[in-house]
């Protein structure tokens, strides 16, 4: 090697052991990064050093010459599976392997990814474990529902159907909204009666203008008196401004519109078993 290419190399090696990237050497020196990591690849960056690439790299992209080292360095030092190398370095998992298959792993390397495999595969039964045994809770409670229905209570059979045409369809409450007072009332009275809820298993919310000439104050009497609940059962209220082009007289919800929930998978599964059996179909995507 010529005294220029020795020189150059001696400063790629002296950035390099300052914490500079292969892609850094390669701008300030001028010479290819293929170069560059051939002259370097042998020179060991600090723990913290390699902390403040990683902070760049999260800037910026990382160079392919940059990121074969680095995987090289993981895998050989740290006895990185390839999964977790791809991870940290946002690389596929064929560059990976293709970049460290000549890198034998220490028996205690090996032992460390074992074991990892073994927590990783445990935990992923356990989820799975868990998945099953609450999804055999849902069908239980939507059997539930399915019963009650072919008791043929009228008041029960009413609730459900409104509550498929107008209730929300999320998996982990009963909420039903409406600005039709009586037929809020009729469903709070399906929640009381046709499943036997008590004031406490529920909660009323309501969402109002503040343009209707309406005190907020009174808006919130208005139905909890009409509904026959107390305080206790009402959330903070929403109050929206309402936007000029709507306030015509026609389009005005006086008192705004009441939504009413019940946070509870298992009444939420139960009508959801008992609109099956009314209607005479069967929804497997409800139980999931």
């Amino acid at each position: 090697m010529d005294d220029d290419r020795q020189a150059l190399r001696d400063q790629a090696r002296r950035l390099r052991q300052q914490g500079h990237s292969l892609n850094e050497i390669a701008r300030m020196i001028g010479v290819s990064n293929t170069t560059i990591l051939r002259w370097v690849r042998d020179v060991e960056l600090t723990p913290e050093q390699t902390t403040q690439l990683q902070k760049r790299w999260g800037a910026h992209s990382i160079s392919k010459p940059e990121a074969r080292a680095e995987a090289r360095r993981l895998r050989r030092d740290h006895g990185m599976s390839i999964k977790d190398i791809c991870r940290r370095l946002g690389v596929s998992k064929s560059s990976v392997s293709l970049w460290v298959r000549d890198i034998p792993l220490t028996d205690a390397q090996v032992e460390r990814l074992e074991q990892k495999q073994i927590v990783q595969r445990n935990q992923h039964h356990g989820a799975r474990s868990n998945y099953e045994k609450h999804l055999a809770i849902r069908r239980a409670y939507q059997e539930e529902g399915r019963a009650q229905a072919r008791e043929g209570n009228l008041l029960h059979q009413a609730g459900c159907m409104l509550y498929w045409a107008e209730g929300s369809k999320d998996r982990t409450s009963l909420t039903f909204v409406n600005s039709d007072p009586d037929m809020v009332c009729f469903y709070v009275r399906f929640l009381r009666e046709g499943l036997g809820l008590s004031d406490g298993e529920f909660s009323i919310r309501i969402y109002c203008y503040d343009t209707n000439g309406i005190a907020v104050d009174d808006i919130e009497r208005y139905w909890l008196g009409f509904l026959d609940l107390d305080q206790t059962a009402l959330k903070k209220t929403v109050v929206n401004k309402r936007p000029r082009s709507s306030q015509q007289k026609r389009r005005k919800l006086m008192y705004g519109v009441c939504s009413v929930r019940v946070h509870s998978v298992r009444w939420k599964q139960h009508v959801y078993g008992a609109i099956q059996e009314y209607a005479g179909i069967d929804k497997p995507d409800w139980l999931l």
